[in-house]
C-alpha cells in the first residue's frame, strides 16, 4: 500500500504550512485541507497516492503537493465536504450543535475576553477535529457570538494550529470577545 498521509504534504516548504486536513478519503482517492499558502489561508485538494502512483497528484518531481482551490469555488468545495460528513461523519455535526448550545447558554459578566476550553465528546481523530474547527469558524450563529478558535502551546503562546492533543483527548479553545 502506497499512501501519502495528506497531513504530511508540506511542499513547497517555503509556501505551505499549517496543513489541516478536513477530509481524507484514503489511498487511491482524494483529500481536502485548509492550508496556509504564502501566509494566506486557502482550501486545497489532492489525489492521494496508490501503488501505481505513490506520490499522488499533484506532485512536483515526485514530491506530493497541493492544488489550491480558486477562491470563487472554495465554498462549493467546503459544502461538499460538509454534505459528505452529514452521511459519513454525522457525529461532527452533532458535536457542533452541542458546542453551539453550550456557548449560546453562556452568560458573560463583565467586559473583556472570555476563554473557555471545550472538551470534545465524540471526536477522536485530528481530521474530524479539523472539520469541526472549520465549521465553528464559518458558522453564522457563532460569528454573531464572536466566537473564535485558537490554541496555546506549552509556553502559553498562541499558535496558528487550533487543535491540541491534551490529556490524550482533543480540545478546542474558544474565545469570545465582548464589546
Amino acid at each position: 500500500m502506497s499512501y501519502v498521509d495528506p497531513s504530511t504534504v508540506i511542499s513547497p516548504k517555503t509556501s505551505v504550512s499549517a496543513v489541516r486536513v478536513l477530509e481524507d478519503k484514503q489511498e487511491g482517492s482524494f483529500s481536502i485541507a485548509r492550508i496556509r499558502y504564502d501566509n494566506e489561508d486557502v482550501i486545497a485538494c489532492r489525489w492521494n497516492g496508490s501503488d501505481s502512483e505513490p506520490s499522488g497528484h499533484p506532485n512536483s518531481r515526485g514530491i506530493p503537493t497541493w492544488f489550491i482551490i480558486p477562491t470563487e469555488i472554495e465554498n462549493d468545495i467546503l459544502q461538499g465536504v460538509i454534505k459528505r460528513a452529514e452521511t459519513d461523519r454525522s457525529f461532527i455535526l452533532q458535536e457542533l450543535v452541542a458546542l453551539k448550545k453550550e456557548l449560546s447558554d453562556f452568560k458573560h459578566t463583565g467586559a473583556g475576553t472570555h476563554i473557555t476550553i471545550y472538551q470534545l465528546k465524540k471526536i477522536r481523530s485530528l481530521t474530524d477535529a479539523n472539520l469541526l474547527v472549520e465549521l465553528v469558524r464559518t458558522d453564522n450563529d457563532l460569528k454573531k457570538l464572536k466566537v473564535d478558535v485558537f490554541d496555546m502551546d506549552n509556553k502559553g503562546t498562541r499558535t496558528k494550529d487550533p487543535i491540541s492533543l491534551l490529556g490524550e483527548k482533543l480540545h478546542l479553545s474558544l474565545v469570545r470577545q465582548i464589546d
